[in-house]
């Protein structure tokens, strides 16, 4: 798969990639603050605290600065699951890719309400944010029949992807309800275990 499709992190563009956040951030905080049409990209930039001409480096629209960049992992992680790790269970390995996409120190709850209010006040939104999903989930498909070798449309990769996406999902309800300090992914690894019980490993 190629790298510009992989979104594969490298120390050298970790700046870029945190800059790049921070910009989304501040987009999703103005149209949850003010409503999508309602701030203008000098605002954003204002608020990010870079140029005009560096804002449209990163973001060639506004719906693009919103929407983000996609997830991303960085290559020593994405080579390790390739071979087959870190431990050797598709699911688990799975997980743990996700995990290391939300081990974000300024991932934290304050971020994530302000992504669903984000979502809320602009309705307009979703229909591209669900097909630039789409896209992701299909990038992550290939890198997991890659792995078993196995195409992506294959009954074992779709169920990884299903599972992964329950499990975000519900620990996102979690974690933007939560009034406690536990991190994403703390309530992340309690619903895996939940998950092993449930299907009795």
């Amino acid at each position: 798969m190629p790298e510009s499709d992989l979104h594969e992190l490298s120390r050298r563009s970790l700046n870029k990639h945190r800059t790049a956040q921070r910009i989304t951030r501040c987009a999703q905080r103005l149209a949850a603050d003010h409503g999508y049409d309602e701030f203008t990209l000098d605002q954003l930039a204002d608020a990010a605290e870079v140029s005009r001409r560096t804002l449209f480096n990163y973001f060639p629209t506004k719906l693009d600065a919103v929407l983000g960049d996609g997830p991303r992992i960085d290559a020593a992680t994405l080579a390790t699951f390739k071979a087959g790790g870190p431990t050797g269970v598709l699911i688990d390995d799975c997980v743990e890719m996700v995990r290391v996409m939300f081990d974000d120190p300024e991932l934290d709850r304050a971020a994530m309400v302000k992504v669903t209010q984000c979502f809320e006040r602009n309705p307009k939104l979703t229909h591209e944010a669900l097909q630039r999903a789409r896209h992701h989930i299909g990038e992550f498909a290939g890198v997991i029949g890659e792995r078993e070798d196995l195409p992506p449309d294959h009954p074992r990769v779709r169920v990884a992807i299903a599972t992964l996406l329950a499990l975000v999902e519900v620990t996102m309800q979690q974690f933007v309800a939560d009034e406690g300090a536990h991190s994403f992914n703390e309530f992340y690894a309690a619903n895996l275990q939940v998950a092993h019980d449930l299907l009795g490993r």
